[in-house]
C-alpha cells in the first residue's frame, strides 16, 4: 500500500502515530521504511504499521505555518506589545508577506495575556524561522518595556513577628 498510495515519499519528513517515531524518510522498500531522526538515527519501520496507523507528513507542502505563544503581564501595554509583535514578522526577511500575520489574543490566563503570533514561512526556512522570531519577539518586547510573564507566588503572612538574638549574635525570626 505505501508503495502503491505514496503517501510519502524520499526525503519528507513524517511521524506515524502507533509509535510516535519521527524522521526524514531515506528509503522504501517493499516491506519497510527507514527514517533519519533529526538527532542522525536510523528507525526501521514495518511499512504494515505505516499504512495502518495514521501518519503526519510534515514537509508535504511548501509553505509550513510557525505558531508561537507570548504571555505578557497583565500590566503591559497590550496595543503596543500586540505592535511590536507584529512589526517583528514584518521585519522578519523569511517570513512570507503575502500570507496572513496575525499577533492576536488568544488566552487571559492566570498569570498572563497570551498572545497568539502566526506566521507562515517557506518549508526549508520553517525552523531557523521560527526560532529567530521566537528569539526577536523576546528581545523586542525587553527593548520596549513589555514584561514577558511567568508564574509568581505572593506570600502573605498574618500574625505576629517575633526577633529574637541568640548569645553568639545571630537573629532568629518565629513567625
Amino acid at each position: 500500500l505505501i508503495l502503491a498510495l505514496k503517501p510519502f515519499r524520499v526525503g519528507d519528513y513524517i511521524r506515524e502515530s502507533y509509535s510516535g517515531h519521527e524522521g526524514t524518510v531515506t528509503e522504501i522498500q517493499i516491506f519497510y521504511t527507514k527514517l533519519l531522526t533529526p538527532d542522525n538515527q536510523t528507525i526501521i519501520l514495518p511499512n504494515g504499521n505505516l499504512a495502518n496507523n495514521s501518519l503526519v507528513n510534515i514537509t508535504a507542502q511548501e509553505v509550513r505555518r510557525m505558531d508561537i505563544t507570548v504571555g505578557i503581564s497583565y500590566h503591559a501595554d497590550l496595543k503596543k506589545a500586540k505592535e511590536i509583535l507584529q512589526r517583528t514578522l514584518e521585519d522578519d526577511e523569511a517570513v512570507l508577506k503575502d500570507r496572513d500575520m496575525l499577533v492576536f489574543v488568544s488566552e487571559l490566563a492566570s498569570s498572563s495575556v497570551e498572545l497568539g503570533v502566526r506566521c507562515w514561512f517557506r518549508q526549508e526556512d520553517f525552523w531557523k524561522g521560527k526560532w529567530r522570531v521566537t528569539e526577536n519577539c523576546k528581545l523586542n518586547l525587553d527593548e520596549n518595556g513589555i514584561e514577558i510573564a511567568y508564574d509568581q507566588l505572593d506570600v502573605h503572612v498574618d500574625g505576629r513577628i517575633e526577633r529574637s538574638e541568640s548569645g553568639d549574635g545571630k537573629e532568629s525570626v518565629k513567625l
